[in-house]
């Protein structure tokens, strides 16, 4: 078990052998979850863009037409947030 201090602007920071264990690197992205009963913080690194998509990929029939750009798509959209 590791102990981890909170800085006085509320802050963790994560091990460095944590880090490599979950495959995380400067601007990754961690989704983390609160089991309140238990006092339990959980974490894990968001999946990338790409990432999603090759899952999302997996689910789809292979005699779907796939989306010419879906990175395009995707960023046409986040622009407009």
């Amino acid at each position: 078990m590791t102990s981890i201090t909170v800085s006085d602007r509320g802050q963790l920071v994560i091990p460095a052998n944590f880090r490599k264990k979950m495959g995380l690197k400067r601007g990754d992205h961690v989704i983390a979850s609160l089991d309140e009963e238990n006092g339990v913080l959980q974490m894990r690194r968001a999946e990338t863009f790409d990432e999603a998509l090759d899952k999302i990929a997996s689910w789809v029939d292979s005699d779907t037409e796939p989306l010419e750009n879906p990175r395009a798509l995707f960023n046409q959209r986040e622009a407009r947030l």
